[in-house]
């Protein structure tokens, strides 16, 4: 019973570890650049099988440029990956005026998130490579904002 009693002990130490890491916040500088890919969205498509990941790097803050701060505007890589996975952008994140934040496409043309949001979601559209799902939106700030 002592042995069992231990392992289980040592199975949910392991767990909550595990949890608080998956869902730690950015405090400072050093938060931002700690994790190289976040998870910040999974969208299964209900077959059980099939999900398209949402992903997000941390490239480079813009301010406050003290690294002890933290961060209120920064450049993110998010992208997407599994069966829809067609969205790879660099994006600004404002976190004191989101209305701000914005999709930096390969042509240098700016895309408010409110404008790729509201793009189809449907691969055969030409905009697709532009659209960013809402609630990918809802997890990066959620990550690097609250």
């Amino acid at each position: 019973m002592m042995k069992f009693s231990r392992g289980l002990l040592t199975c949910l130490v392991i767990t909550a570890v595990s949890l608080s890491s998956a869902n730690a916040k950015i405090n400072n500088g050093n938060d931002f650049f700690k994790n190289q890919q976040v998870e910040v969205f999974n969208q299964p498509l209900g077959d059980g099988v099939k999900s398209t990941t949402w992903y997000a790097k941390p490239l480079r803050i813009q301010l406050p440029e003290n690294n002890a701060l933290k961060p209120e505007v920064m450049w993110l890589q998010v992208y997407s990956t599994g069966y829809t996975g067609a969205f790879n952008q660099y994006v600004e994140i404002n976190c004191k005026e989101p209305v701000k934040s914005h999709i930096m496409t390969a042509d240098g043309d700016k895309i408010s998130f409110k404008a790729s949001m509201a793009y189809p979601d449907d691969p055969w559209d030409d905009n697709f490579i532009n659209h960013i799902d809402r609630d990918a939106v809802g997890g990066i700030f959620s990550y690097y904002c609250s």
